[in-house]
């Protein structure tokens, strides 16, 4: 990928007036707007006494008429409808998803309410470009306009038209196929459906887009040869446990601190044959972390309730914990595959963690940084200039804390940087390329 960088200039518009004359034979040509008089006649006497009579001719320079000034017009800085400004108002960065050919503006945006000029220079963005919106009121927005900020702080203009049925078109494309809105990915939950019961069965995960009142378990928990029964009341955060053989009932409460709402709940066996019941849950006003509350038998109490700080998903036969990332800043979701053990922890299983998405969509380079770039055969040397944007993939690393980290590039190409320190608890030790994180790439982290 070639580098590319913005020239610095100031647009100066000349306008030169040639005033041509002309000679023949020693006399003037009169112009478009003079005319020769009717010749008149002087006498002049030589040297030797003989008087001469010679014509003379004479020319009357008609006025030029001074034109009218036209009134310069005032400029109207008012934006049409942009479904851009109306869709993507919770963030001010983006990038380009296709090449795209822009006016160079000027290199610093001018004051509110002076003149919009701008060259009719014009240069092609890479896929890739990372770009900053501005201000509604910015004087370079117009009807025909609409101004944005380059990474080194150029300002651009991008053509707007419409297309046929009305809509607003960016270089000819519509604002889905040519801009990506860096902001949540995330999926919100739609209102769950609300079903009254389910029964648990070994292996099955519950389908988190329903909102069981009752989750049901029948198995011979206490291993004496009898069914037993535990039901999980989700309306008041309550489990009741039956014993099947006494009818004797224990319940225990799910309720911490604010009313616990569950999400989705599993059952479970491991390789001795003991159970346990797994309940993803939340807190209904949307405090962090997760609760993962691990139900199993205990000798005594019949029911023991364990909490980890963990958020599980399960497909396939395989456990998935959600985490945050690390590297590139932690507004990003890793799933990490995990195994179930005997005690019923969860333990990682492979040094492949997928980013699942996050309250970023991307992030973006903030200088030179050398990537290998999978070509279909193999990986070559490349370097991303900076703004260039990149979408987080996977990384993969050793018991030691080294290994890669995968980026999608917006042309959809697969490219890698190396990585180390992985194994410290800190962010200090992230280095990308043998240098920390923050000084190849934006690395964004919230609290």
């Amino acid at each position: 990928m070639k580098k590319f960088h913005l020239p610095l200039f100031a647009v100066t518009v000349v306008l030169s007036v040639a005033l041509l004359t002309s000679c023949q034979s020693g006399k003037s040509t009169p112009t478009d707007n003079e005319s020769t008089a009717p010749a008149a006649t002087t006498t002049q006497e030589t040297s030797a006494g003989i008087k001469v009579t010679k014509p003379v001719q004479t020319t009357i320079k008609t006025p030029t008429p001074t034109p009218t000034p036209m009134p310069t017009p005032t400029k109207v800085v008012a934006l049409p409808d942009y479904d851009f400004f109306t869709d993507f108002s919770s963030t001010d960065e983006l990038y380009i998803k296709i090449p795209m050919g822009v006016h160079i503006l000027e290199t610093e945006e001018k004051s509110e309410g002076s003149s919009a000029d701008f060259s009719e220079k014009c240069i092609e963005l890479p896929a890739g470009t990372v770009l900053r919106t501005v201000a509604k009121t910015n004087p370079y927005h117009s009807e025909t306009i609409m101004a944005l900020r380059t990474f080194e702080g150029h300002i651009v203009g991008v053509e707007i038209t419409r297309s046929n049925d009305g809509s607003v078109l960016y270089d000819g494309h519509s604002l889905k196929d040519v801009f990506v809105m860096n902001e949540s990915n995330l999926i919100e939950s739609p209102e769950a459906d609300i079903v009254d019961e389910t029964e648990l069965h070994l292996g099955e995960m519950t389908d988190a887009s329903k909102y069981y009142r009752r989750l049901i378990v029948r198995v011979d928990w206490n291993k004496d040869g009898t069914e037993d029964e535990l039901v999980v009341n989700n309306d008041d955060s309550l489990l009741v446990y039956t014993d099947g053989k006494t009818g004797a009932q224990t319940e225990t409460s799910l309720e911490i601190e604010w009313w616990y709402e569950c999400e989705k709940a599993m059952l479970c066996q491991n390789s001795k044959g003991n159970y346990a019941v797994l309940i993803q849950g939340s807190f209904v006003n949307g405090s962090d972390p997760s609760i993962l509350r691990v139900i199993t038998y205990d000798p005594d109490s019949m029911i023991a309730n364990q909490e980890e700080t963990e958020y599980i998903n399960y497909r396939d036969g395989q456990f998935y914990t959600i985490s945050d990332s690390r590297f590139l800043g932690n507004n990003f979701y890793l799933e990490n595959p995990v195994k179930l053990n005997d005690d019923f922890s969860f333990s990682v299983n492979s040094d492949t963690a997928l980013y699942v998405g996050g309250w970023l969509t991307f992030t973006y380079t903030l200088t030179d940084v050398s990537v290998n770039v999978w070509n279909g055969s193999e990986y070559v040397a490349e370097v991303l200039p900076p703004g260039t944007a990149v979408i987080p993939e996977k990384t993969v690393i050793d018991s030691s804390g080294k290994g890669f980290l995968y980026v999608i590039l917006a042309d959809g190409r697969e490219s890698r940087v190396t990585i180390s320190g992985a194994n410290d608890d800190s962010y200090v030790d992230l280095l990308i390329n043998g240098k920390g994180q923050n000084e190849l790439f934006n690395c964004p982290c919230g609290g």
